[in-house]
C-alpha cells in the first residue's frame, strides 16, 4: 500500500510538472455558493469518460478531438492498478499506460482531466482494478 502512495506521489508530481511548463498562466478551480468557478467565472464540467488503456494510444489524440467536437471540456479517467502494477511494487506507465502522456494530450486539445486513482473503479474491469483480487 506504501508503494502505491509513492507511486501515486511520483505520477501526479509529474502530472502537474507538465502542467506548469505548459501554462503560463496560473488558474484558479474552485466550488462557488451555487456553482464551479473556473478563475472567479462560472463553469460547467461537460465531460466524458475515456479509458486510455481501452483505448490505442495511437488514437488518444482523435478519441479526445471527438470529445470536444461533442461539446466537452473534460475528460474523467480511472486509474487501472492491476494494469500499472501487475506485481506488487513494479510499477509500469509507459507506452499504452502512460497516464501523463494521455493528460498532455489532453490538454494540448484544450481539455481538463480529472483523474480517479480509485482503488477501485467501476468500469466492466476485472476485479474492479484491483491487482490480484479483492
Amino acid at each position: 500500500m506504501r508503494n502505491r502512495f509513492i507511486a501515486l506521489f511520483v505520477l501526479f508530481t509529474l502530472l502537474l510538472g507538465g502542467s506548469v511548463q505548459a501554462q503560463t498562466t496560473a488558474r484558479k478551480f474552485e466550488a462557488g455558493k451555487n456553482t464551479f468557478l473556473l478563475d472567479g467565472n462560472p463553469f460547467v464540467i461537460k465531460a466524458a469518460e475515456l479509458h486510455y488503456t481501452r483505448i490505442p494510444q495511437a488514437y488518444w489524440e482523435h478519441r479526445i478531438k471527438m470529445c470536444k467536437a461533442l461539446g466537452m471540456n473534460t475528460i474523467c479517467i480511472y486509474i487501472f492498478w492491476n494494469i500499472h502494477e501487475q506485481e506488487e511494487g513494479k510499477f509500469d506507465f509507459t507506452g499504452q499506460n502512460d497516464i501523463a502522456a494521455f493528460c498532455r494530450v489532453a490538454q494540448e486539445n484544450g481539455m481538463y482531466v480529472i483523474v480517479r486513482p480509485g482503488p477501485y473503479v467501476c468500469a466492466e474491469w476485472e476485479m474492479g482494478g484491483l491487482r490480484g483480487g479483492c
